[in-house]
This record gives C-alpha cells, structure tokens and sequence, in this order.
C-alpha cells in the first residue's frame, strides 16, 4: 500500500535548539505521535509545549505552592523543568506557537506576573506517574522536592484533589458507573485488572488505592500490584480527571492531552484496552499527544490511517478491537474515521522528521521503520533468513 500524505491540519509548534532538539516542527492534530530513542528530546519538548500553552496558569500556580522566583529564569527553569535543566539556555532556545513570532525560552521563562484567571489548555501525564502514589496514597504538590518536574508534581496534585472529592465517601475506584461506560471498562478489567477491583480506602491509618480480588480474603496493597496495575492506576485516575461524570465531555478549559509512555508495564492486549481510551478522549474533543516506544501503539496508527485512506467503515475500527456492535463502541469507532494523526521521529541533535505516511515501502528507514521501532525486527529477521539459505545451500551441496 502506498504511503499515506502528510497531515496538514492542526495548530503549528516549533522549537529549536532546545537541548539535544536541533529543531522541531510539528502540526498537531487529533492524534500526534512522537517516536524516538530515549533521551531524543521527546519529554522536554512536551514539557515546552506545555509551558508555551499554559505559561500564566503554571507561574499562577507555583505563587500559589510559595514558590518566589524572583524573575530569575534560570530559577523558574530548575523548577519547571527539574533541576539542571536551566543549563539549556545556553544553546539559546526559541519558540514558536500557533503561527506566532519567534520568543526565546529566556523570556518565556522570566516568571513575571500572570493575567488575571489563567486557564489551563493542556493536561499532562507524564512519564514519572507512578510516583504521584506513595505506597498507593495520593501526593500534593508541596510533598515533591524542588527540581522534581512540574508536570510530575501538578499531575500528582490533581489525581490527590479527584480522589478526595469524588471518592472520599464512595471508595470503589474501578470499575465505576459515573466514569466510563461498557465498551471502556470491559477490555480495561480483563487486560489491565484480572477482574479485580480498584478501592480508595483507609489502609495503616491512611487513605490508599487498594486492590481486591475474588478469592482473597484481604486486600491487595499497592506495591503488591503487578508493575502494569502500578503504572496503568495513575493514567486511569488522569483519564477520570479529564472525562468527569455527567453530561460534561471535557474538563473546564482543557484542549489537548499529553501522555508520556503509556505503554510503560503493559501487555500489547493491556496497550489496546489503553488506545481504546485515547479514541474516547478524541471523540470528546481532546487533541491528544503520545510519546512511545510501543509498536502496538504504531500498529494501531498505521491500521486506523490505512482503514481512512481505503475508505473503510467504523466495524473496520471495531475490528482492531473486537469491539460489539453497540451504540458506544460504534460512536467511537465512527468518530476515530474523521480524526488525522501526525507521527514525528525524534533523534538526538538532528532535526525532527514527520514519518506520519508510515510507508513499510518508503526508502527511508526512519519512515518505513517506524522511527526505528521495527529495526531490530527487521534485523532479526535478515539474520533468520540468511541461517536457513546458508544452511539449505550446505544440505544441497552434501546431498
């Protein structure tokens, strides 16, 4: 099949020389999909387009935790980005935001006094998420060190407000009526959770995430979960948080999503009961940003793009599934068809590169293996190939 184009729509961002980024330029659309090596520069991109969207609400809220910059930037850095990434100014870093003027992160930095009222457009889950629980109890933000990311400690801060407020009397977590329908929860509790069941209940004197299981007389503690059941309970609260109960589909201002490794603990059949989510996210009007190392997650782009471009039908995206045919899963699926997806190969020290037509057949590596991700397959395979053909030669001629 030939390659798909690439996607025109979406809003711009761009960076350049920001740390090992050379230069990055990317349309984001319904689905944008950043795949690298790690330390590519994937996260502290993320976190920049995280500071550029929502720069006054992050300044408001540090004021808030007491934290005094004093309008030094490096400072504001350190704090935003971990301590020592302040070190990135060096390269003189710029900006460019929704087809705005160049800025330099200097200044984006320089934590002066917010508008008014800031809100917030992009939620993000990061890659670290299994540190907002401590043993299975929730974190706010002052609990973290100064240095640790922000995205981390804000993160940590609003799964501690949600289980305060919406399960501080009504303890059952998972599975829940008032979040997620039928076609969500079903794949979520046989790939993710066994049948067992997610509890917000008191555990050594503090409230805790807890996990019970037919056949157990006692309840599971957090570190006795398996490391995907650690790994998925925080991205699970974080989908709570962005798809509130009732008539609400979004969270107050938030436009687009940020999550960071979802794959991380996760079976390929657990990573398909997670894409369904991201479908659902998309049908309630997030732009939702990826980063990943998983090949199921490039499968399931690759699949959805191709079932677009042949002009396939919403039981064509149920199928990637096994989705039944019901009122919410062909909403879903019939809502995935009209969404473009974007995928960028992030290197070290190189520029960024849309590899979104994802073309097997494309003579460049970077798009026909996916950003690397299908090498060492390929590799494996070659090795495989030339074995037999060696040792069937060595047969024929001893025959």
């Amino acid at each position: 099949m030939a390659g798909r184009k690439k996607s025109k729509a979406g809003d711009r961002f761009r960076v350049r020389n920001l740390g090992v980024v050379s230069d990055a330029k990317l349309r984001l659309t319904d689905l944008t999909v950043l795949v690298g090596p790690q330390a590519g520069g994937k996260s502290v991109f993320l976190q920049t387009l995280k500071l550029a969207a929502d720069r006054d609400q992050i300044v408001g809220f540090f004021k808030r935790q007491n934290a005094a910059f004093n309008g030094d930037p490096k400072s504001f850095l350190d704090g935003y980005y971990g301590r020592g990434m302040a070190g990135m100014l060096e390269g003189g870093p710029t900006i460019s935001w929704k087809k705005g003027e160049w800025r330099g992160l200097e200044d984006l930095a320089k934590s002066g006094a917010p508008k008014s009222s800031p809100k917030e457009r992009l939620f993000y889950i990061p890659a670290q998420r299994v540190n907002s629980l401590s043993s299975g109890a929730s974190r706010t933000f002052e609990t973290f060190n100064f240095g640790d990311p922000y995205v981390l400690r804000y993160f940590a801060h609003q799964l501690h407000v949600l289980l305060q407020n919406d399960f501080g009397t009504t303890p059952r977590v998972f599975p829940s009526d008032d979040h997620m329908n039928d076609t969500l929860r079903g794949p979520i509790t046989e790939h993710i959770f066994g049948g067992a069941r997610l509890f917000y209940e008191p555990s050594d004197f503090t409230m805790r995430l807890t996990l019970r299981a037919d056949g157990l007389s006692e309840a599971l503690p957090f570190n006795a979960w398996s490391t995907g059941q650690r790994e998925f309970a925080p991205l699970l609260l974080g989908l709570y948080w962005l798809c509130p109960p009732g008539d609400r589909a979004r969270r107050g201002s938030i436009e687009r999503v940020v999550i960071e490794e979802p794959e991380l603990g996760l079976h390929p059949r657990a990573v398909s009961a997670f894409l369904l989510t991201v479908l659902d996210l998309m049908e309630r009007g997030y732009k939702v940003i990826i980063s990943t190392h998983s090949v199921a997650v490039m499968d399931f782009v690759w699949a959805l793009g191709s079932i677009q471009e042949c002009g396939g039908t919403e039981a064509d995206v149920r199928g990637i599934f096994k989705l039944p045919s019901n009122e919410a899963a062909s909403g879903i699926a019939r809502s995935a068809l009209s969404k473009k997806c974007s995928v960028y190969f992030f290197d070290r020290n190189k520029p960024v590169q849309d590899i979104s037509s994802l073309d097997p057949g494309s003579e460049d590596e970077a798009v026909s293996l996916w950003g690397d991700l299908n090498g060492f397959a390929r590799l494996s395979t070659s090795a495989v190939v030339d074995v037999v053909s060696r040792e069937e030669r060595r047969r024929d001629a001893s025959a």
